[in-house]
């Protein structure tokens, strides 16, 4: 969905585009109605453009499915990120728990071992499957980033490193609050040691 901060996403718009007839009745079509859909619903308009774009989709449940949608966009490329587990596991726990609270521990190891498991079975099987070290990118990230480029067969630009949702400035979305600007914060490199407990260690070994 779109963006918390976003109030530029029509909601009318986009079911009128997804409800357009004819109705696509084939998996690629229906992807591509609904990406059409969401660029609509924010203000742009897919067919009018003169070069060609590229599309990019980043829900995390794409891991499951990247060898189907290889099948539908031969051309398509994917970029896998993985974090440190350890700063992970602490990461998804402030995120969805709150700050000071723990819980049930096992949906998000379950997370981190799929996380993982895909990357090594997608990066043997899958043409253009790229994993990218989160650490590399907050230690390194013009090096880093031009690498990924090179990958994708783009141009690198300086404008890549500042944290933007749509051309607006973005603070990000950390689990610990904090408002980083629009600058790459090495911050959340070391901070997952004072918040991890000894059961997340436990776990994540």
């Amino acid at each position: 969905g779109p963006h918390s901060t976003l109030d530029t996403f029509s909601s009318e718009l986009f079911l009128s585009t997804m409800l357009r007839k004819p109705l696509p009745t084939d998996s690629r079509s229906q992807l591509l109605r609904y990406l059409d859909a969401a660029a609509v619903a924010l203000g742009y308009n897919l067919e009018q453009r003169r070069q060609p774009i590229r599309i990019v989709e980043k829900s995390v449940s794409n891991i499951e499915f990247a060898a189907a949608l290889k099948q539908l966009f031969p051309n398509c490329h994917f970029i896998h990120v993985l974090r440190n587990p350890y700063a992970n596991i602490v990461a998804i726990r402030r995120a969805k728990r709150g700050p000071d609270s723990i819980g049930a521990l096992s949906p998000f190891i379950r997370a981190i071992r799929l996380s993982f498991g895909h990357a090594i079975k997608n990066l043997q099987a899958i043409p253009n499957f790229h994993v990218l070290r989160y650490e590399d990118l907050l230690q390194e990230p013009e090096p880093t980033a031009k690498d990924i480029c090179s990958r994708l067969g783009i141009g690198y630009a300086p404008s890549m490193l500042v944290s933007t949702v749509l051309g607006r400035r973005w603070g990000g979305n950390s689990s610990s609050r904090t408002d980083f600007g629009s600058a790459i914060s090495q911050q959340p490199l070391l901070e997952w040691k004072n918040r991890i407990t000894n059961i997340e260690v436990v776990l994540v070994n």
